[in-house]
C-alpha cells in the first residue's frame, strides 16, 4: 500500500511523507519495515528512524514510515501491527504526521528516555514547544501506571 497512499516530499525541514490522494479515516498509509535489534545495535543516526516495541527492542525502519514527521497534532498513528494509519479524513497532498510522543489507551511504553527529547516547531494550535515526555491523545502528561 505504500506506493499508493503516501510519498516522501522535501519540505523545508527535510523530508516530510504527503498523501497522493484523499484518504478516509482508517486508511493505511504505510508500515514500519527493517531490521529488529537491541537498542545499542541501531547504527549511529538511525535512532530516530527507529520504533520501540514492546518487548524492548527496535524496529529501524526502511521504508516510507521514517519520513513521517512529528505534529503535536497528528493526522496519523501508530497501530498494533506497526502501521501507520490515519486518524481522521486527510486530503490529497496533506503532510502527513505522527505523535512522537502519545500513548493511545491500552499501550505502555515503558520510561521516556531524555535523548528522544527535542524542541519542536510543527506550528499546531496545541505545540508543546518542547517534546519531553508522552502525553494522552487529549494532550495531557501520561504517567506510567
Amino acid at each position: 500500500m505504500d506506493h499508493l497512499a503516501a510519498e516522501v516530499f522535501a519540505a523545508p525541514y527535510g523530508s516530510g511523507l504527503r498523501a497522493v490522494c484523499d484518504l478516509p479515516a482508517g486508511a493505511e498509509v504505510c508500515r514500519f519495515e527493517g531490521p529488529i535489534l537491541r537498542f545499542e545495535e541501531i547504527p549511529p543516526g538511525e535512532i530516530r528512524h527507529a520504533l520501540l516495541l514492546e518487548d524492548g527492542r527496535w524496529l529501524v525502519d526502511q521504508g516510507l514510515a521514517r519520513n513521517a514527521n512529528h505534529s503535536c497534532a497528528p493526522n496519523c498513528r501508530i497501530d498494533a501491527q506497526n502501521r501507520v494509519v490515519t486518524l481522521h479524513a486527510v486530503k490529497r497532498h496533506e503532510e502527513l504526521t505522527l505523535a512522537y510522543n502519545i500513548v493511545y489507551p491500552g499501550e505502555n511504553p515503558g520510561q521516556w528516555d531524555e535523548r528522544w527529547s527535542f524542541n519542536c516547531a510543527c506550528g499546531a494550535k496545541n505545540c508543546r514547544g518542547r517534546v519531553d515526555g508522552y502525553v494522552t491523545p487529549e494532550g495531557k502528561d501520561w504517567n506510567r501506571r
